[in-house]
């Protein structure tokens, strides 16, 4: 995290009082608990007032230069807005500038009257607002984009009710609809009237995502994609554009009374034709699982797209349980060792109501998979507590993706077996082939393994289903690096700087990719662009130019910050790069020591082709277990 905000300043805006010392917002007297990333962006975007603060600086200084996409940043501004009664359109305080950042705009040491009503404990409701957030995992951390969608929904003491979309006499007859194979949910719209429900028509649609991503039969787009088009009115031609699907899911959420009535139809893209609507309006239900399970089998029978089993299991969910279930999620959106053990009390006392809830244990082992990998607790301590947990989950729902995704880091944590990180996530994609994540991670691994056109093929599975996602690309173009494809990975990382990913990605990209074409003049311009943040591949350039001294001086400045951003296996490879295998080797023995996740790509690493023939290598590789 950056040290640049100064630690006992204290600034003053409107109604607001910002204590750096304390970590503390108050809104006249009344504190105002932030999560410790929002705190830390509102600070520092008050101390460099004076200019616009780029979100590319923002992303570096805020997740420590890791490759986390626009989302995350986006999520965390609307939330401070949210907090200070801020409007985008109309800003008092934080002003955005379209394609560049943001800027405070806020008078320092000004009072003035301010309608933000009871601003008391906001921090669960900005934590609700994080729908994604970058986790990262061991073996691939800094290889791939890792997009954790955390499901923001409860069980509301109210019933729902699914309700008509069109009036009666509009509604479609009740045939089936063959031809359907693939489908958009797009975000119910919240009409309530109160942006505090978001996180429910949110959740909704989500959870019918995640229904109709169990079956093979149909192609479904992901979430990410989905919801770009929230808020927005529905262009039919720019969903069938972007998206390439026969039918979509809309709908809204409304409030009559103390009911929530959820009105959903199935629209067919090509020609805006109604197939489907719920024509049930007095059919009331009180349990979220039910709800959606539901609407997902109403829908998938329609077309035809696989049989539906009804869900039973979740009317015996207990609400308290899945209220604190949910609580747990949204707390652990803040990434920090105290929102992490906060979240594992949430779970826990799940557990304590309802002993065999499966997404509680679920809870539990993915938090303390986060707080390893996020060196947020000593290495090793958690993770067979994190492996234990999982094994339950499985043996509760044996349908449990992420309890997969888990037991694939637990049991491989000890070593660098691929071959049997491998086999569980072909497991996790054959119970949900849909599910982006596990498809994701197996291609990562595939990539690590030296199966190149295997992992290729998983990720275009994957663009299909999420077309819009830069992450995708991002991978895609790691693969072709790795691959030796270096016109492809350019193809690619143009492709993720079209899709918005912040640029210094984008460009880092392209410019082992000219490395690796040898086009040294490209690196050189894309290198000028953000000298400070390509130590590394400034390094390799100075070498590939025949700078030789210059390098060597460069790469001993990076090994004083072994302990910071330089890791051990990056100082590896550039001494292999400079020809001092001797140098090399010791890096990489330091980098096995502290069980680098960066060991994973030792096998398929370009930088380090000089030392393939060097019998010390091929002594690691076994060590690894990476040769199996």
């Amino acid at each position: 995290m950056t040290d640049k905000i100064r630690e006992n300043d204290r600034y003053e805006f409107a109604d607001f009082r910002l204590e750096t010392g304390k970590q503390v917002l108050f809104c006249k007297d009344a504190e105002i608990h932030l999560p410790k990333r929002h705190f830390q962006i509102l600070t520092y975007l008050i101390e460099n007032r004076d200019r616009v603060v780029t979100r590319d600086e923002l992303l570096n200084e805020f997740w420590d230069g890791h490759e986390v996409y626009d989302d995350a940043l986006s999520k965390c501004v609307g939330a401070l807005r949210r907090v200070l009664d801020d409007k985008e359109r109309a800003p008092r305080f934080i002003e955005t500038r379209r394609g560049t950042g943001y800027r405070f705009i806020g008078e320092i040491g000004a009072s003035e009257s301010l309608n933000v009503g009871t601003v008391l404990d906001t921090s669960n409701a900005l934590a609700a607002d994080q729908t994604l957030s970058a986790v990262k995992l061991p073996f691939w951390r800094s290889r791939i984009i890792l997009i954790s969608s955390l499901a923001v929904i409860t069980l509301l003491s109210v019933s729902f009710v699914v309700g008509v979309y069109l009036p009666r006499q509009e509604q479609p007859s009740r045939q089936k609809l063959s031809g359907i194979g693939s489908i958009a949910v797009l975000p119910l719209r919240n009409l309530t009237g109160d942006t505090a429900n978001d996180y429910l028509s949110d959740g909704l649609s989500e959870g019918l995502i995640n229904e109709f991503s169990r079956h093979s039969e149909l192609k479904v787009i992901s979430r990410s994609a989905s919801f770009t088009f929230k808020n927005k009115e529905i262009d039919l031609q720019e969903v069938r554009d972007k998206l390439k699907v026969e039918a979509i899911l809309e709908g809204s959420l409304r409030k009559i009374g103390d009911e929530m009535r959820i009105e959903v139809s199935l629209v067919d893209v090509k020609d805006g034709k109604v197939l489907w609507t719920n024509n049930d309006p007095t059919s009331s239900v009180r349990n979220f699982f039910t709800l959606q399970n539901q609407i997902a089998c109403d829908v998938l029978t329609r077309i035809e797209a696989g049989s539906c089993i009804k869900v039973e299991t979740a009317k015996n969910i207990d609400a308290e349980a899945y209220r604190l279930y949910l609580q747990g999620i949204h707390i652990r959106n803040d990434l920090t060792f105290e929102a992490m053990t906060k979240a594992v009390e949430l779970f826990d006392k799940a557990l304590s109501i309802a002993p065999n809830f499966a997404k509680a244990h679920e809870g539990i082992a993915t938090t303390y998979v986060i707080m390893e990998s996020n060196s947020l607790v000593p290495p090793g301590s958690v993770i067979k507590k994190a492996e234990s947990h999982a094994r339950e989950a499985l043996r509760l729902d044996e349908n449990s993706v992420d309890a997969l995704l888990v037991l694939s880091e637990t049991e491989t944590s000890d070593n660098y077996d691929m071959a049997r990180r491998e086999s569980i996530l072909r497991q996790a994609v054959d119970k949900n082939p849909n599910f982006g994540r596990s498809r994701m991670w197996l291609a990562s691994t595939l990539a690590m393994r030296g199966k190149f056109a295997e992992a290729e093929s998983e990720l275009l599975k994957l663009q299909e289903s999420d077309p819009l996602s830069s992450g995708v690309q991002f991978t895609l173009s790691e693969l072709y690096l790795n691959w030796r494809k270096p016109d492809e990975a350019i193809r690619t990382a143009n492709l993720v700087h079209d899709l918005k990913a912040p640029d210094s990605i984008s460009d880092r990209l392209l410019a082992k990719a000219y490395l690796q074409k040898g086009d040294l003049d490209q690196v050189k311009t894309l290198l000028d662009k953000k000298p400070d943040n390509y130590e590394s591949l400034h390094a390799t350039w100075l070498i590939r130019t025949g700078k030789v001294a210059e390098a060597a001086a460069e790469i001993k400045k990076l090994e004083v910050t072994e302990t910071g951003k330089t890791s051990p296996f990056v100082i590896a490879y550039l001494y292999a790069e400079l020809g001092d295998k001797d140098a090399a080797f010791r890096w990489l023995e330091r980098s096995y020591a502290m069980r680098q996740s960066d060991l994973a790509s030792l096998k398929i690493e370009p930088a380090l082709d000089s030392l393939r023939g060097d019998a010390r290598y091929v002594e690691l590789i076994k060590r690894l277990h990476l040769d199996n």
